[in-house]
């Protein structure tokens, strides 16, 4: 009996590690998959424990994370403190990155899509990207923020 009690444990641990998304503040969560290509950040609409659907914030939507049944973009990193959300995406088919900043100081006062979406600002070219948080005062960074 304590060796199937032992499994079950096991496996009830396995499966909240698959679940693979992360609160990354104001009900935005980064969702993992398989593949590095699934990453992607919605605002949760449906959430127990983990976050399990969402509406696409980065990539922003469904099809610019797919084109012509390929991978096409997703979320390489992503960090985030109180205030704000930075992103890095990768583009498949150019092979580029794109920058992206969520201001999720708000975001927990609406659940209206449209004014979520009016938080996402991006993308941007790591110039771009740097000009920008510099501008809005982002005082996050990734670990190493030199390309």
């Amino acid at each position: 009996m304590k060796r199937i009690i032992l499994i079950l444990l096991t496996l009830f641990v396995s499966c909240e590690e698959f679940e693979g998304s992360y609160n990354l503040g104001s009900n935005v969560f980064l969702i993992e998959g398989d593949k590095s290509e699934d990453r992607i950040i919605v605002y949760c609409t449906k959430k127990t424990k983990f976050c399990s659907s969402g509406n696409y914030i980065i990539p922003i939507s469904y099809d610019n994370q797919f084109h012509n049944g390929k991978y096409e973009e997703y979320v390489k990193r992503a960090i985030s403190n109180n205030n704000w959300i930075i992103v890095e995406t990768y583009k498949i088919s150019t092979k580029q990155k794109r920058f992206w900043i969520i201001d999720i100081r708000n975001l927990d006062k609406t659940s209206a899509y449209d004014q979520i979406k009016s938080s996402v600002f991006g993308s941007y070219t790591y110039k771009e990207f740097m000009e920008e948080k510099l501008s809005r005062g982002v005082e996050l960074n990734f670990d190493n923020d030199t390309y």
